[in-house]
């Protein structure tokens, strides 16, 4: 099999290649420094000249979207990209939407409808669910009979289309991935814009579409060095719910990496993740991506925590963290200051 992964941009995209790397042995990556798909002329050009050995496809529809999370940036959220821009950090465009140009994203949807022995269709944003045309992909891949195939989409929770989630029964393989950093309002105050029980109330509705073998709803953290503190809780909940969870651990930018906490918040937090309570092991030859063994999943990612807090930190980046944080105006507010509570001296 090979793969396409194309306008695979920031820590979505990232997150993205691994699973793809993970979900297949043949891996054709094409990341957005070779291709960038939110350019609408390099979208067209290269889908005109796709090989035929091409069955696998992993798009980003633009930067469209309603939040402005502390751990993203401007080519994925126009928030973000409008503000930067006002600040004199960014100038580059504020609305990269793509799909927009119908010559183009005509092309690109009779590509994939049109592509022999089509196994693998994912989408990102932005928020995918903010631009009608991922409905639209979904309408022309059902009308041409393109249901045998693996499906899935990232969201931020915000949004849910329950006739959307509808037309997905149709597919053999759905994965609806949602992105949600912890609990209450320190979630708030990463993923700005966002109302932390709102999206859980959502990801509710989109477990009642859950179907095992067909339908999969994953939550999808990027554990950092802003939601540590309150993760645990969010592991918790997605326990009581037999949800599963894929997370991959914030590497950049590097000033918000787990690691780079002071010692004594991470000696803190050591603590607290080691009172999780383990479940048995996984059997050796169980899939990874099985979500019967959410259990076990979220367990190995608390492990993968600790080791996470066990590492060494920068200095200056910790310095440039908790700069960060005074900027925000974090410190300022008690009831997010107290997470970030520390003896550190610069």
């Amino acid at each position: 099999m090979t793969i396409l992964v194309a306008g695979a941009t920031g820590l979505a995209g990232s997150a993205i290649i691994r699973e793809f790397n993970r979900l297949n042995k043949d891996v054709v990556g094409i990341s957005s420094k070779d291709l960038n798909l939110l350019d609408r002329s390099a979208t067209f050009k290269y889908f005109q000249n796709l090989k035929p050995s091409i069955n696998s496809y992993h798009i980003s529809l633009g930067n469209e979207c309603n939040l402005a999370c502390r751990i993203c940036g401007p080519t994925a959220s126009s928030k973000i990209a409008v503000a930067e821009i006002k600040a004199g950090t960014y100038s580059g465009p504020a609305r990269m939407n793509w799909t927009e140009d119908e010559s183009a994203w005509n092309h690109v949807v009779s590509t994939i409808c049109n592509t022999p022995d089509l196994k693998f269709v994912h989408l990102i944003g932005g928020e995918t669910l903010l631009n009608p045309k991922l409905e639209n992909l979904i309408d022309q891949l059902l009308e041409a009979n393109k249901t045998d195939i693996y499906l899935g989409f990232t969201t931020n929770g915000t949004v849910f289309n329950q006739q959307l989630m509808e037309k997905l029964n149709a597919f053999r393989h759905v994965d609806v991935g949602i992105s949600i950093e912890c609990t209450g309002q320190l979630n708030d105050m990463i993923r700005q814009g966002s109302h932390t029980e709102e999206v859980l109330d959502n990801i509710d509705l989109y477990l009642k579409h859950r179907k095992e073998g067909h339908v999969y709803i994953t939550v999808r953290p990027v554990p950092s060095a802003l939601s540590i503190h309150k993760l645990d809780d969010l592991y918790k909940w997605c326990v009581s719910r037999k949800l599963d969870v894929m997370t991959n651990i914030l590497t950049r930018p590097d000033y918000l990496q787990i690691a780079q906490l002071p010692p004594d918040v991470k000696e803190r937090l050591i603590k607290q993740y080691s009172k999780w309570d383990y479940s048995e092991l996984a059997p050796a030859n169980s899939n990874p991506r099985d979500p019967t063994w959410f259990k076990q999943h979220i367990d190995n990612e608390i492990k993968s925590i600790i080791t996470a807090l066990s590492q060494p930190n920068d200095p200056t980046l910790t310095q440039k963290l908790y700069q960060k944080l005074s900027l925000w105006g974090w410190l300022d507010q008690p009831n997010i200051a107290k997470y970030f509570k520390t003896n550190f001296k610069a």
